[in-house]
């Protein structure tokens, strides 16, 4: 944070909490879904190498929640929008 930030600590915070509270109200707003979604598309896609036994580890960790049959996609890409 700056200077300034740090100055007015208190209502950083509020404005936090505020922006949090209209997300839980108002829901994700569809063109910033669409912008995740494409970007997580991108980093699928054009992936650099890792270190295979970190690779393993965070493929096999995210397994349980995704059926195979289409795995990794779902896991990778968000398919849907934070419900309103």
């Amino acid at each position: 944070m700056t200077d300034e930030g740090i100055a007015q600590m208190d209502t950083v915070i509020e404005r936090v909490f505020q922006g949090i509270a209209r997300l839980k109200k108002e829901g994700f707003p569809p063109h910033l879904f669409a912008e995740l979604q494409t970007m997580a598309k991108l980093n699928y896609q054009y992936q650099s190498r890792e270190d295979a036994y970190a690779a393993i580890m965070r493929l096999t960790s995210d397994m349980p929640y995704e059926d195979l049959t289409s795995y990794p996609i779902k896991t990778q890409i968000p398919q849907n929008s934070i419900p309103r």
